[in-house]
């Protein structure tokens, strides 16, 4: 009995923090044109310096931006080229020289792991980008005219959600009377709703998705993508089962069937553009034990299948918080568009 309260205590307060700590430790995402820039351990991830400015590796995100990085090691200086135009950014010091001329910096390009990191903002702006940032986010825009128009099949999502927002409330007969749009109505959090539009799964298809709720600006509500022209629901959440965008562009949920039944899985995109597959599945049971008091007893499994069927799923010894904690500190923030200054049609 003393272990079956223990667990309880220990489920309760990891219950607590569940909520709050999705907010914290989140990673830098950066997109070009709303492309997420693939960093790995072989290119180096972003960070932010003393001066509170974005340091990138130079060469994966510039060159996804369509320049030519080169790098003299004598002078200890990378040189980038697009068009006509040429950045030279020397290590150590603040300033860039943009076709000849100095553009002073308050902060400095750096050597970190023998890898070459520039600050973003000023050298991209020098080749005409528009580079905006949002809690955790970095978008870089090709030139500084407005995004494209978003497409008609998200366009009548959008003006849906905004008509939602306008008279906050939602019936039987809307596309989106989902759980998660629902309880934004109802606890009056609908105004926190935003959208964004991401190639998640680079395939050249943008996904649409609606982010906020009441736990966390970056939960996802529901995402979708185009398939033959026509808006295609891959996920819908809720307070309950809720999902995340990663670092590495998985999406991971968080799902909760009572206070000691919870899973932690991560999915990606197959190639049809549409299907998510489960690649983890870490969930708890109570399962009968002859030997517990109760005759029950709490134990976690594992599988790559995203059930919570303990016959495919095989038995987790290791630190099931230790995942969470895990994904928690990978989930990004996406730059998202308020559905307030949404302007319906």
């Amino acid at each position: 009995m003393k272990r079956i309260v223990c667990i309880i205590l220990a489920m309760l307060i990891a219950f607590s923090f569940a909520v709050t700590s999705f907010a914290a430790n989140n990673s830098v995402l950066i997109t070009i044109d709303g492309k997420p820039v693939a960093f790995s351990a072989d290119y180096g991830f972003p960070f932010i310096d003393e001066n509170n400015r974005t340091q990138v590796p130079l060469r994966v995100v510039m060159e996804q931006f369509g320049c030519t990085v080169s790098w003299n090691n004598e002078t200890r200086t990378a040189t980038i080229v697009k068009g006509n135009t040429t950045v030279q950014v020397p290590i150590g010091e603040k300033y860039v020289v943009v076709n000849g001329q100095r553009e002073n910096n308050d902060t400095v390009a750096v050597i970190r792991n023998s890898r070459t990191y520039l600050p973003i903002r000023i050298v991209l702006e020098a080749f005409g980008a528009k580079v905006d940032w949002q809690n955790g986010t970095v978008n870089i825009s090709t030139s500084n005219s407005e995004r494209d128009e978003i497409p008609s099949p998200y366009r009548e999502i959008l003006d849906e959600l905004y008509d939602i927002y306008l008279h906050n409330e939602i019936n039987d007969n809307n596309d989106l009377c989902l759980n998660g749009i629902i309880e934004a109505v109802t606890f009056g959090s609908i105004r926190n709703i935003g959208y964004s539009l991401m190639d998640i799964d680079r395939n050249g298809t943008e996904e649409l998705m609606i982010l906020g709720g009441i736990t966390a600006q970056t939960q996802i509500l529901a995402m979708y993508t185009i398939k033959n022209n026509e808006a295609i629901r891959v996920l819908d959440g809720w307070v309950h089962n809720r999902y995340y965008l990663l670092d590495d562009m998985t999406i991971y949920q968080y799902g909760s069937g009572g206070l000691l039944l919870v899973s932690y899985t991560t999915y990606r995109f197959l190639e049809d553009g549409v299907t998510l597959a489960a690649i983890d599945c870490c969930f708890s049971a109570i399962v009968p034990s002859p030997n517990a008091p109760s005759g029950q007893e709490l134990k976690w499994y594992y599988n790559n299948t995203g059930t919570r069927d303990i016959s495919k799923s095989q038995e987790f010894s290791g630190d099931p918080f230790a995942i969470r904690d895990s994904y928690e500190s990978r989930i990004v923030q996406v730059m998202q568009q308020s559905i307030a200054d949404y302007k319906a049609e």
